[in-house]
C-alpha cells in the first residue's frame, strides 16, 4: 500500500510536471522499487475512474448490462496501465535510455492522478447537465490538448529526449488509448 506521504509527494511531482517544471521529477525516486510501487496507484484510482468509464460505456451502448460494462471497462483500465510501460521497456534500450526507464514509468503512472483531476470534474459537469453539449465538447478538446502536451513533457523530460523525439512516444500512447478504448467498446456492444 502506498503511504500518504508517498501519494502527496508523487501527486505534487506530477502536478509540477503539468505546470512545465522539470523539477517535478525530483519528487520521484526513479528507482526500480519506486517504479513498481507507482503501479499501486491503479487500484487506488479505479473508483475515481469509474464515473468516466461508465459514462463512456453507456454512451457507446446505452442498453448494455452492468456485468458486461464493468468487465470491459475494468479490463481496459488494467491494460491501459500496462501497455505503454511494456512498450517502453522494449523501446528504451533501442534509444539508449534504459537508465531513464524507471523514472519515466513512475512519472507516467503518477500523471494519472492529474489526468483524473482534470477529466472527472468535466464528466460530473456533463452528468449534471450544467453546460450545453457544445461547451462540453470544446472543453474536452482543450483538455485533450493539455493531456497530449503533458505526456510529451513527461516523455521529453524523464527520458531526456529532444522535443521531436518525445512525439512518437506520445503518439504511441495515443494509439494504445484509441485501440484499448475501441476493443472495450466492442466488448460492451
Amino acid at each position: 500500500m502506498l503511504s500518504l506521504p508517498e501519494i502527496a509527494r508523487g501527486g505534487y511531482g506530477a502536478w509540477r510536471l503539468l505546470l512545465g517544471d522539470p523539477g517535478g521529477l525530483e519528487y520521484f525516486e526513479r528507482s526500480p522499487r519506486s517504479m513498481w510501487r507507482s503501479f499501486l496507484l491503479a487500484p487506488l484510482l479505479l473508483p475515481f475512474y469509474a464515473p468516466i468509464a461508465l459514462q463512456h460505456a453507456f454512451e457507446v451502448a446505452p442498453d448494455a448490462g452492468w456485468p458486461r460494462v464493468i468487465g470491459a471497462e475494468v479490463s481496459a483500465y488494467a491494460i491501459s496501465w500496462c501497455a505503454l510501460p511494456l512498450a517502453m521497456s522494449v523501446i528504451c534500450p533501442l534509444i539508449e535510455r534504459e537508465k531513464e526507464l524507471d523514472g519515466f514509468i513512475e512519472a507516467y503512472n503518477w500523471a494519472n492522478i492529474v489526468h483524473l483531476a482534470l477529466y472527472l470534474p468535466l464528466v460530473l459537469i456533463e452528468f449534471a447537465g450544467i453546460l450545453p453539449e457544445g461547451a462540453i465538447t470544446l472543453l474536452e478538446m482543450g483538455l485533450a490538448i493539455v493531456v497530449l502536451y503533458y505526456g510529451w513533457f513527461i516523455a521529453k523530460t524523464a527520458l531526456r529526449l529532444p522535443g521531436l523525439g518525445a512525439i512518437p512516444i506520445v503518439a504511441l500512447d495515443l494509439v494504445f488509448a484509441v485501440f484499448i478504448t475501441g476493443i472495450a467498446d466492442l466488448l460492451v456492444v
